[in-house]
């Protein structure tokens, strides 16, 4: 089974395009990408590209799912949980829609651990569509410093010392595992009086459901 998921804005091209050179089979899955904010446009180009499905020879499923303008955070890390959980292959087109939900869903592609197979883009000048690799920036952690941030995008904003008993590690362990997790921008250590606060940042919380 494949998934294809695109961004929308008004023009369905790039999509028609995207379902006639790709080989579409019984049992695919369409994923189009919209902002929660939509209007009667948004909505008729949605309507369009149903219509197109429908006159397909296959079976083909297809799914709108809305996001909020703005929250970009949430967007990328519920884009990679999709990602993560989806089966088979992965069609990425970012060729179309809004700007804010193309970089998000390129952030989710990248950092996802399913099989994206490939990843269309479209010229907006040249009006042509290529194939390109989009590389991945899954993290290479060690078990320890991957438990440790596991807990910290689990349970918010927690000291180390909560870390080492929920983690059955020393505290000194811990402190290492949380150096090296702010050094590579995963976490935000907060240093108050002798405690501290270990927060996940937004690529931290990426990495955590790729660990």
């Amino acid at each position: 089974m494949t998934t294809f998921i695109s961004t929308l804005g008004f023009d369905t091209s790039h999509l028609q395009n995207l379902l006639v050179e790709e080989d579409v089979k019984d049992g695919d899955r369409l994923l189009i990408v919209r902002p929660e904010d939509d209007d009667s446009r948004g909505e008729s180009a949605v309507q369009d590209v149903e219509g197109m499905v429908g006159m397909l020879d296959t079976e083909l499923t297809t799914e709108v799912v809305r996001f909020e303008p703005g929250e970009y955070e949430a967007t990328v890390t519920e884009l990679v949980d999709r990602l993560n959980d989806t089966d088979g292959d992965i069609v990425v087109s970012l060729s179309g829609g809004d700007r804010f939900l193309l970089v998000s869903l390129a952030v989710a592609a990248m950092s996802t651990t399913a099989d994206v197979r490939t990843t269309h883009l479209r010229s907006d000048v040249t009006r042509e569509s290529y194939e390109v690799e989009v590389p991945s920036v899954r993290p290479s952690l060690n078990d320890r410093d991957a438990e440790v941030l596991s807990y910290v995008v689990d349970n918010g904003s927690v000291s180390n010392t909560r870390i080492a008993a929920a983690t059955g590690n020393s505290e000194t362990t811990v402190h290492r595992s949380v150096e090296a997790l702010d050094d590579m921008g995963y976490v935000e250590v907060d240093e108050d009086g002798g405690s501290n606060s270990v927060e996940a940042t937004l690529m931290g919380k990426v990495a955590g459901k790729t660990v």
